[in-house]
């Protein structure tokens, strides 16, 4: 997908989520104070912290589609993954403070029952962020943005955080009051797993982690079915933010004449781009068919 439509589809997604949840944060938040449900008020919170890793993405995504530069000549890809951590942590203070001030009115014993007002919000959070899910999701994967997957994940834990605050404000309303904080205190810890599992996705889109041993496999047989290729003596793939940068050296007849082998390489190259789903550069080197020393990968 060309980076020009990547970032117009993903901007326009990630924008009419901001409004949904705006909207979404003011009605919990009102919500949540009418009814006195400390477990309403805290789930509002975490509805506006989407707001904010929304906002967070958008500048990702405007920033990884700059194309590459003479101070950047591999592209701004990884920008994507920086703006996922910083969606990660926001993930994880928020998931801190909903621990923190559930906690607090539960060891207080400050509980009271909720009214019924925070039931219907709690019921209307599920219905809305389970749908932002798979929209944003759904998104994610046809523009192929980790940041953008972080994103759609936080709408998920919402709905998970919501689901928590509905069992609680309903066994606060019959006689179990501390159920309402205590709800609150058992989603912030999902929240915080769902953030310390993007942080670690994002990290390895920054240190060259290699892409799904599929990917490889499809890479090896997309070289090898090009005539004139006897062997694949080397294979080096890395994710680059939303793309894959490829160093391949493979074997061919050392009759070959220089022009011919390069005229190889290059189809090689196109053939890998055109077939392998997000590779976006291929390093091809050719060497000479040396059946004694050729070290082929299996």
């Amino acid at each position: 997908m060309p980076q020009e439509t990547r970032l117009e589809v993903g901007t326009r997604i990630t924008k009419n989520t901001i409004w949904i949840n705006l909207g979404l944060a003011l009605i919990k938040l009102l919500a949540g104070i009418m009814a006195k449900s400390s477990a309403m008020v805290a789930d509002a919170v975490h509805s506006g912290s989407d707001i904010l890793t929304s906002i967070a993405v958008m500048i990702g995504l405007a920033m990884g589609s700059k194309p590459a530069d003479e101070t950047h000549p591999y592209g701004h890809g990884r920008l994507e993954a920086v703006t996922a951590k910083i969606v990660a942590t926001l993930l994880i203070i928020t998931a801190v403070g909903l621990i923190y001030s559930s906690g607090r009115i539960l060891l207080r014993n400050e509980a009271s029952a909720p009214g019924r007002l925070a039931v219907y919000a709690a019921i209307l959070s599920i219905v809305v962020k389970e749908w932002m899910y798979r929209y944003t999701l759904r998104t994610a994967k046809q523009i192929n943005s980790t940041a953008m997957e972080a994103d759609a994940w936080h709408h998920r834990s919402d709905a998970f955080s919501s689901i928590g605050t509905l069992v609680g404000i309903v066994g606060a309303r019959f006689a179990f009051p501390w159920l309402d904080p205590l709800s609150g205190i058992v989603v912030a810890i999902l929240v915080f797993k769902v953030g310390i599992d993007v942080y670690l996705r994002s990290i390895q889109e920054l240190i060259d982690s290699a892409p799904a041993p599929e990917i490889i496999e499809a890479i090896r047989e997309t070289a090898l079915t090009q005539t004139g290729v006897i062997a694949i003596n080397d294979l080096k793939a890395r994710l680059q933010g939303p793309s894959i940068r490829v160093d391949l050296e493979i074997s061919v007849d050392p009759d070959s004449s220089l022009q011919d082998s390069h005229a190889l390489a290059h189809l090689v190259e196109q053939q890998i781009i055109a077939n392998v789903e997000a590779v976006e550069a291929v390093m091809v080197h050719v060497n000479p068919c040396e059946s004694s020393s050729s070290r082929l990968l299996s």
